[in-house]
Formats: structure tokens, C-alpha cells, sequence
């Protein structure tokens, strides 16, 4: 083989080898992009089951306060009970104070059912947490190396460049292949087309 033919087939692989590399630095930012929205479907999974969680909470501490609503009002009613002198009333506060203690019982139930929903949805929050977790852990190794790789690619980049140039530097210029595409048309034959 003639030393200009192998010396353009060295040019042509550091070439090849350059456009490579720099097609996968190109494709770095986007791989990047990509753990990121894993990291934000993470994220958002979290912050619903925490929604569900606050949720529940908020139903329970409202019953909560109905409860002690109710409970203050029975109080109150059984202190005007003793202050009244009128049968009637007694019996009609009585009555208001058997309604509201059964309002009491009835909220009671209402928040134990809400505490135990509370209780099954406390470990989906759990599950996204640790999701979370290792899905951080995983994208900023993967961060961490892409830009590890970012670096590399760049220093070779530079190398095969000096290479190269080294490389066409003893070429005669009218040795090395036509670099425009309709010069490339030009020099196909045409049952190659």
C-alpha cells in the first residue's frame, strides 16, 4: 500500500474517531436532562403521597376539633341543666346533651377510620422517600460521571486534533480526500449513487 494511501487512512480514522467523540459530548447535556426528570418524577411522587398524608392529618385534627366542640358545649349545657328550674328545660338540655354525646361517639368513629387510613398511606410516603433517596443517589453518581466523562472526551478530543494535524501536516494537499459533499457526489461514479 502506498504511505499516502495509509497516511489518508490514518486521517480518515482520527477523523471518524473525532467526529465520535464529539457527537458524545454533544449527547452529554441531554443525558444529564434525563436523570434530572427521573429525579423530579421522584420528587413528585413524594411530594402526592406527603399531600395524602397532610391530608389525612388535616381531617383528623378538623375532627378533632369538632370533638372538643362538642365536648365544651356539653359542659355547658350540663352547667345551664343544674341552673335551670323548669322540668321541660331539664329534660330538653338532657336531651341536647344525649344528641351531642352521640355526635362525640359518631366523631370518634370518623377519626379512628381516619387514623387508620393514616396508617396506610404513612408507608407509601415512606416507599417515595426512599425512592427518592436512591434515585439522589444514583443521578449524582451519574452527574458526577458524565462530567468525569465530559473531561475525558475533551482531553481526547485535543489529542486526536494535535494528531491529526500532525497527521496531514507531510500530506500532499491535493492527496487528501474531497471534504464537501457535492465534491463527494462528484467523485462517486455514478452506479454507486
Amino acid at each position: 500500500m502506498l504511505p499516502v494511501v495509509q497516511q489518508l487512512l490514518v486521517l480518515q480514522d482520527r477523523d471518524q474517531r473525532i467526529r465520535n467523540l464529539s457527537k458524545d459530548l454533544k449527547d452529554i447535556p441531554n443525558l444529564q436532562k434525563r436523570a434530572h426528570l427521573r429525579l423530579a418524577d421522584d420528587e413528585a411522587a413524594v411530594a402526592e403521597a406527603l399531600g395524602k398524608v397532610r391530608e389525612v392529618e388535616l381531617k383528623i385534627k378538623n375532627l378533632e376539633l369538632d370533638i372538643q366542640t362538642r365536648k365544651n358545649t356539653i359542659v355547658r349545657l350540663k352547667d345551664q341543666q343544674f341552673a335551670t328550674r323548669k322540668n321541660e328545660e331539664f329534660r330538653a338540655m338532657g336531651n341536647e346533651i344525649e344528641r351531642y354525646g352521640k355526635e362525640v361517639f359518631n366523631l370518634e368513629d370518623q377519626e379512628l377510620e381516619l387514623m387508620e387510613q393514616l396508617e396506610t398511606v404513612k408507608p407509601a410516603l415512606s416507599e417515595a422517600q426512599q425512592r427518592l433517596n436512591a434515585t439522589k443517589a444514583s443521578v449524582q453518581e451519574e452527574i458526577h460521571e458524565l462530567g468525569e466523562r465530559a473531561k475525558a472526551i475533551e482531553v481526547r478530543l485535543g489529542d486526536l486534533r494535535a494528531e491529526r494535524l500532525n497527521l496531514a501536516g507531510p500530506i500532499e494537499p491535493g492527496a487528501s480526500p474531497p471534504t464537501t459533499a457535492s465534491s463527494k457526489a462528484r467523485a462517486m461514479p455514478p452506479w454507486c449513487s
